[in-house]
């Protein structure tokens, strides 16, 4: 039997600090089974958001049903529309292998800050991650 999860993940930015910060909540079964959160120098909040699914996505060593959701626009657009990858290469490859790894991956948008407690989660870790000194 396939496990099936669903990630809340969130990218953040601070241009006071020039640093970054990606957050993740892996859920199974309605329960935090994880969190995560990391600070990252010299990036954009582009990258942070797709860095945030792609480090999601490896953390998970067992091929499974995920759904990942976001509030960013351009990952979840690039992802199921096809939107042009003209910037960011490195991390989309890197995302495409993440998502190879795995039985099935579908990314779904949802918009900030709706009081979803999961997404409010992973916004929380990102902007921690981004304002860690």
């Amino acid at each position: 039997m396939c496990n099936t999860y669903l990630i809340y993940t969130d990218g953040a930015y601070s241009p006071k600090r020039n640093q970054g910060g990606v957050g993740f909540v892996i859920i199974k079964d309605g329960n935090n089974i994880f969190s995560f959160k990391k600070m990252f120098r010299n990036t954009t909040n582009q990258r942070m958001e797709i860095m945030a699914a792609c480090i999601a996505l490896e953390s998970l060593n067992t091929p499974s049903n995920i759904t990942i959701f976001s509030d960013s626009a351009y990952l979840v657009n690039t992802m199921i529309k096809g939107w042009d990858r003209k910037s960011n290469l490195d991390l989309w490859n890197r995302l495409d292998k993440a998502v190879s790894k795995h039985k099935v991956v579908n990314f779904e948008w949802l918009k900030g800050h709706n009081n979803d407690p999961f997404n409010s989660e992973a916004d929380k870790l990102a902007t921690e991650a981004s304002t860690n000194l």
